[in-house]
């Protein structure tokens, strides 16, 4: 993983606001340099309003003066990037950053290019049509492609095959997330590793005809909503991944804002002094296969859970987690979806804590687990490689 001073990233970021943020990170720094003498007089940046914020904050920067100005790094692609973290292909990662050190992937233009490729005549589609189709198509939806690609034609079979191509593993886990509903549920629940419960009832639209006797007998159709189950659904793989994702934003804040250092120092000695009381030790086998949330640190200090809820394995996963939030001074971030901020200086901690993150939710079983709440049953989820060890070196999953 690249690191970079703060006054680079702040370049990084006035680079993206102009429009530059699908180019390699010394693509954009070498771009402001160019234009070191010219940057005021930019009038066709993409985000004018955080373009101009961001000069300031670097002008200010170039003289010394301090600033709170945050800058902001997006995932790639989060909710296809998840899927195919979970089940480890490593084609979906390279394609959604993880993996490639030195390429800035862009799922949607790849899958454009892919499409392309199996078709005699190449289309030109606005890459703002093509995410929409390739996002929604991942939580589901038929109706998206179809608008743009039209039912049944050669079109809209390459962009299916082009999918397959590009993100194997999360087309896997798409309809692993669809085949998943319950017929007739009233409501779909699973936790979540950090103890979140999500809870999504089942809810459909009754259209009712009101007839109005002192309006002569008008009639006008009213729509309730009502919690009844229903055959078939597709909310599940949308629901299921953006509560994967939203567990991301909070463990993110809690490694990067964390606990004071004596705090969770007073848990590692009481973790520690708990596996030597019990004849083990910190040195052994971690077990990585349920995700182990820094949250932990916090319940245990706070008496919420016993060590002795915990197995050896698990507890040395978490004071390998708390020595990692440690070797960091503690700072804010602010989290819009998969857009992750916090001040320049601190930006190269945070990438790292979030390759780390999807590094250990593909060591984890977290889909299997979820998916056996759902359904109800022991469902069994391979693994397509072994690639989270790359994942922790990944330098463009949130650029």
């Amino acid at each position: 993983m690249q690191s970079f001073t703060g006054i680079e990233y702040i370049k990084i970021d006035l680079a993206n606001h102009f429009g530059l943020d699908k180019e390699v990170y010394e693509t954009r720094i070498q771009w402001v340099d160019d234009n070191e003498d010219n940057l005021e007089t930019i009038t066709d940046a993409d985000e004018p309003a955080m373009f101009a914020g961001a000069l300031m904050a670097y002008r200010k920067a170039q003289i010394g003066i301090a600033t709170g100005y945050m800058v902001g790094f997006d995932a790639v692609s989060s909710g296809v990037q998840l899927m195919g973290v979970m089940v480890n292909c490593i084609t979906t990662a390279m394609n959604t950053g993880l993996i490639h050190q030195d390429v800035r992937s862009d799922l949607y233009t790849t899958g454009q290019h892919a499409m392309n490729d199996k078709l005699a005549s190449k289309l030109a589609i606005p890459r703002a049509d093509m995410k929409q189709a390739i996002m929604t198509y991942f939580y589901g939806s038929k109706a998206e492609p179809e608008a743009l690609f039209g039912e049944d034609t050669d079109e809209l079979k390459a962009f299916y095959s082009a999918l397959r191509d590009i993100a194997p593993g999360a087309v896997k886990v798409m309809n692993m997330l669809l085949n998943a509903w319950q017929p007739y549920a009233l409501n779909h629940s699973w936790y979540l590793p950090d103890g979140y419960h999500a809870y999504v009832p089942v809810n459909e639209h009754l259209d009712m005809k009101v007839e109005v006797d002192e309006l002569a007998h008008a009639t006008f159709t009213h729509r309730v909503e009502i919690n009844q189950g229903s055959q078939e659904g597709l909310s599940l793989a949308a629901n299921i991944v953006h509560s994967v994702d939203g567990m991301v934003v909070r463990e993110m804040n809690r490694r990067c804002n964390h606990l004071p250092e004596d705090f969770i120092n007073e848990v590692i000695t009481s973790i520690t002094t708990h596996l030597v009381l019990s004849g083990s030790s910190l040195q052994g086998r971690k077990d990585y296969s349920t995700f182990i949330s820094v949250v932990e640190l916090e319940r245990i200090g706070m008496q919420e859970v016993s060590i002795s809820d915990f197995t050896d394995a698990q507890l040395r996963v978490l004071v390998e987690l708390a020595n990692q939030v440690l070797e960091y001074k503690t700072f804010p971030i602010v989290c819009v979806h998969d857009e992750f901020k916090c001040h320049a200086n601190h930006m190269n901690v945070l990438r790292k804590h979030y390759a780390l993150i999807l590094a250990q939710i593909a060591k984890s079983n977290i889909l299997q687990d979820i998916l056996s709440q759902v359904t109800n049953t022991t469902y069994y989820v391979p693994k397509m490689g072994n690639i989270a060890d790359q994942i922790a070196q990944s330098n463009y999953g949130i650029s």
